[in-house]
């Protein structure tokens, strides 16, 4: 009896072969699924058309929202006044660098604009307080009275230190079930992080400060578990921060970093074809340790993206530049993933003192000077309940208001 056409087996390997060594490395490097699934999110914005022919034109030529309803056939939301009008120009001016703002708004209301209904442009402000710590600067969100509905956007906006606040990123406090408040990070270029030291010791003040919590020791949910912090009162206000941060990870497939040996301490790695002894740690966020005889002269601007994205660092990486000044003290400069050089980094400092010890540059029995652009961090690593200790100083800069509405 013969055999159908749509009964045939469809094809199919003959002999099956996994390549266990190609899955492996394949295993190894592929994203986690929260990274698969903000891939996802982010391609998914590019699924409409009039999205690409948006895209598409500006990638032509600067445009401001009159230009592309113009080209797209659709209505603005501003009134248009008459070419002789001589505020026209005025009014539908594109601020350098600012193309995004011009896709919904030229300045101008519309008595008929449905976001508004009553004739006049709404603005909608959103409350924060800038922060910073040892230079490692954060706008702060009371997410238990404010709501933002695009983190990343906002962030990418209020880091801007010419047309936004000015910060290192942006940091929502949530409610949260597991602890006393929830800390969501989001970095200068909108992707978010995981953890940052100094971000805690801040983060206090507001919780403290603003009545979110009303005691000397909180604790704060992050991307990478519950941090416990203790606050040292002065005058009503919180002075001085002790974060435990944590115990360092030290297995290279947990960090991560590809890496034939279990966990890299001092191991090569050549980097624009130079190479460079690291010792790698995660403090919740993977960092690459450098050690080096003189960081004020480094170009960190041209090395420190080729470590940021070297195919060693699947999740990319922070690096740090260290010098050795005592067995007490010690000297760094970083450069973070998604923002750049910044004047502090309290996870890089832990993992800067861990790295020391490991590597014999420090007393591993006593506090660690970490000595950064901004100020000094106490770091201690207790070794018997394998726990890091960062002391430090946190202050308010100043409380404002801005106007998000252009983010809908």
């Amino acid at each position: 009896m013969g055999i159908r056409e749509d009964e045939k087996i469809a094809p199919h390997c003959e002999f099956i072969h996994v390549h266990d060594k190609v899955v492996k490395r394949v295993m190894d490097v592929m994203p986690e699924g929260e990274e698969l699934q903000n891939l996802a999110e982010f391609f998914r914005v590019f699924g409409d058309s009039t999205r690409i022919r948006i895209l598409y034109a500006l990638s032509q030529s600067e445009l401001c929202v009159c230009d592309i309803a113009s080209l797209l056939g659709m209505g603005t939301v501003c009134d248009l006044p008459p070419a002789s009008d001589p505020e026209a120009d005025a009014s539908c001016q594109v601020p350098q660098g600012r193309k995004e703002r011009s896709l919904l708004s030229c300045g101008r209301s519309h008595p008929d604009d449905p976001r508004t209904g009553d004739g006049a442009y709404r603005r909608e402000n959103m409350k924060f307080t800038k922060m910073q710590g040892i230079g490692n600067d954060y706008v702060y969100v009371n997410c238990f009275e404010e709501t933002v509905e695009d983190p990343c956007g906002t962030a990418k906006m209020v880091s801007d230190r010419h047309f936004g606040i000015g910060s290192d990123g942006l940091i929502l406090i949530k409610p949260s079930r597991v602890a006393d408040c929830q800390m969501d990070m989001y970095n200068l270029d909108g992707s978010q992080g995981a953890m940052c030291g100094n971000v805690s010791a801040a983060l206090p003040n507001i919780a403290y400060d603003y009545g979110i919590v009303n005691k000397k020791h909180i604790s704060v949910a992050t991307k990478s578990g519950i941090k416990y912090l203790d606050l040292t009162v002065k005058d009503g206000k919180v002075s001085l921060v002790k974060v435990n941060m944590g115990s360092p990870i030290l297995t290279a497939k947990q960090i991560p970093v590809v890496s034939e040996k279990e966990e890299v301490i001092n191991e090569p790695l050549v980097v624009d074809g130079e190479t460079y002894y690291i010792t790698a740690v995660s403090m919740g966020n993977p960092h690459a340790i450098v050690y080096m005889a003189d960081i004020d002269h480094l170009d960190i601007e041209k090395i420190g993206p080729s470590f940021e994205n070297h195919v060693a660092f699947p999740d990319r990486v922070n690096t740090e530049f260290v010098e050795v000044i005592d067995e007490h003290t010690l000297k760094m400069r970083v450069w973070e993933r998604g923002s750049g050089e910044t004047l502090a980094c309290g996870t890089g400092a832990c993992a800067v003192a861990v790295a020391s010890i490991l590597n014999g540059h420090v007393d591993g029995d006593k506090s660690v000077t970490v000595k950064l652009l901004g100020g000094d961090l106490q770091i201690f690593w207790n070794r018997q309940e394998n726990l890091v200790y960062m002391t430090g100083p946190a202050t308010t800069v100043f409380d404002g208001e801005i106007d998000v509405s252009f983010l809908k």
